[in-house]
């Protein structure tokens, strides 16, 4: 008799525990489902990877306003975390995050593994002229001397122009002293540390007069499955939406950050 009853409740705790776990299997279940009105992006607000001379926060508010904009013209909710850089892509690869923001670009190896958004920010080498120079285009620029720091991603970009005459530099601020005094025609300073020091030192003495000239930026980086391609999916679309309203131009303006169109050029020649 009791080996029997012991059989039995053995059998029916066996019963709840199926049961039981059945019905957390279909809670997580549903959970993933709905997640895909939820998605965490990180970022590391001390953007390493980058040269910023005393520019992060801002770099961090436009993105941060960035986003909060995408999430609500795409009307899921969007949850922002900071990380330090070296954590980014680990935390990403554990789930901790949907996407991240990164300077990582696409090439043809990460095709595998990871999804990118198109680039939110470019980054790349920007030609800076004297306040009252005139801006040469590329294919004009036989005799001029264009200063470029060692080194920098700016280099290459002059090696393909022979006809200029390059000087390398070791120091920014050096470069575009000499860049305000007419010392040179120009230089290529990347987008973000040319507008820290055209918008403050050096305001009123020079001046931006092309987009960034390669493709370096920061885009939104995610895990090659189906919620995460969604994702960068999303993130493109409201970047585009952005774009065509306004809204991004906006923020740029807010933060200071100089703009992309081709105004300035088409204005001095």
């Amino acid at each position: 008799m009791h080996r029997i009853l012991f059989k039995y409740l053995k059998k029916s705790l066996y019963m709840k525990r199926m049961i039981y776990i059945c019905f957390l299997c279909f809670f997580i279940g549903c959970s993933n489902s709905s997640s895909h009105d939820h998605y965490r992006i990180a970022f590391d607000p001390s953007w390493y990877v980058l040269n910023l001379p005393g520019r992060e926060s801002t770099l961090t508010s436009f993105t941060i306003e960035l986003i909060e904009a995408i999430s609500q013209i795409e009307k899921k909710k969007i949850t922002l975390y900071q990380a330090s850089w070296d954590t980014l892509f680990t935390y990403l690869k554990a789930g901790q995050y949907d996407a991240v923001c990164s300077t990582l670009q696409p090439y043809l190896f990460y095709d595998t593994t990871f999804s990118f958004s198109q680039t939110y920010l470019r980054t790349g080498p920007v030609m800076i002229i004297p306040i009252t120079g005139r801006y040469h285009p590329f294919d004009r620029l036989d005799g001029k001397e264009i200063g470029v720091i060692q080194g920098s991603s700016s280099v290459p970009l002059l090696s393909n122009y022979p006809e200029a005459l390059p000087r390398f530099y070791d120091s920014v601020p050096v470069l575009l002293s000499d860049t305000s005094q007419g010392i040179l025609d120009g230089c290529l300073v990347d987008r973000l540390t040319a507008d820290a020091f055209v918008h403050d030192l050096f305001y009123g003495q020079l001046k931006i007069v092309t987009p960034p000239m390669n493709e370096e930026g920061i885009r939104f980086v995610a895990l090659k499955t189906g919620a995460s391609s969604r994702l960068i999916e999303l993130l493109d679309r409201g970047l585009i939406a952005l774009k065509e309203n306004g809204a991004y131009s906006a923020l740029l303006k807010k933060w200071r950050l100089s703009e992309e169109a081709l105004s300035v050029i088409l204005a001095d020649n």
